[in-house]
């Protein structure tokens, strides 16, 4: 590691720490410039606030048929959210108001959605797994007018997604084949094509989980199970290694001023009085700038 990368990050920190089960989803508003994330299997939404570190839970568990889990979300352009849950459930909410977008559906049954990304023009990619492990996911594309299109199917376990700067490129990761794939982005139609297999990570460094993509297009890759995120170039090389007080990191962005805030999410172990800061929110300043999360716009 050459010594510029080893100053790119300092001052990792909790920023909050309300032991998730599984902390995922991290982004950043930047309407209110807060910082959103969700506990997947209580499916609870958490919001944070740097300036006066104060963190709200601001959605709690819905037990009706396919809300107890939250996969992932995204920020609409109007400021509301979509929340994607199980069952091929996925609801419009706001702090007053929440709808059905799309109602639980039995070819769905024991999947839920996991990590989901906005594309330039407001569609969503999101990928499904299944809730006891028994059979394969996929990866959709939620359309602007509310249709799901499947893109991808036979997928572990659909994980971190990441578009390149320039929005021709989408990263998809596959968490159990420890595999990070790169397909070609068609903007206009959506379509994915061309997969190349962009990074294969070893058991020693975990599970390629959460991953974001700054401003000098390297990629940023939580690794569950290795207590670390990596920054890759984008060739594909390795450039920074950070190291976390915990070995189940899930997932990353960047917010707050100019972008240069990170915010790294973290689970819970199978014994959670062994590591205290297991689900906890941590935050470090970062040399190397984010780029904003783009909107959905789905109607």
């Amino acid at each position: 590691m050459n010594e510029p990368n080893t100053r790119l990050i300092s001052g990792l920190n909790v920023a909050a720490n309300p032991h998730c089960h599984i902390g995922e989803n991290p982004l950043w508003n930047p309407i209110d410039r807060k910082l959103y994330w969700c506990d997947v299997p209580r499916a609870r939404l958490y919001r944070f606030d740097p300036e006066t570190r104060f963190t709200e839970l601001i959605r709690d568990a819905d037990n009706s048929l396919g809300g107890a889990f939250l996969g992932g979300f995204t920020i609409q352009q109007n400021g509301s959210l979509l929340l994607f849950l199980a069952n091929g459930r996925i609801d419009r909410w706001t702090s007053t108001s929440s709808e059905i977008l799309i109602a639980p559906h039995p070819t769905h049954d024991g999947m839920r959605f996991n990590d989901v990304i906005a594309d330039p023009i407001g569609r969503v990619f999101c990928g499904t797994l299944s809730l006891d492990g028994s059979h394969s996911g996929n990866l959709f594309r939620l359309e602007l007018d509310g249709t799901l299109t499947p893109v991808l199917s036979g997928v572990l376990c659909s994980n971190g997604l990441a578009f390149s700067r320039d929005g021709l490129h989408l990263y998809h990761t596959d968490s159990l084949r420890r595999s990070i794939t790169r397909f070609d982005y068609d903007i206009s139609s959506g379509a994915l094509s061309r997969p190349i297999p962009w990074i294969t990570t070893n058991e020693q460094d975990g599970m390629p989980d959460g991953i974001t993509v700054d401003a000098d297009d390297h990629l940023w890759s939580a690794q569950w199970g290795a207590g670390c995120v990596i920054r890759f170039d984008p060739s594909g090389q390795e450039q920074l290694r950070i190291t976390l007080p915990v070995s189940h990191v899930s997932s990353i962005t960047f917010g707050g001023e100019q972008m240069r805030t990170l915010f790294i999410t973290t689970a819970t172990t199978e014994h959670p009085h062994q590591h205290p800061l297991d689900g906890a929110l941590f935050m470090a300043h970062s040399a190397a700038q984010g780029v904003p999360e783009l909107p959905s716009r789905i109607a």
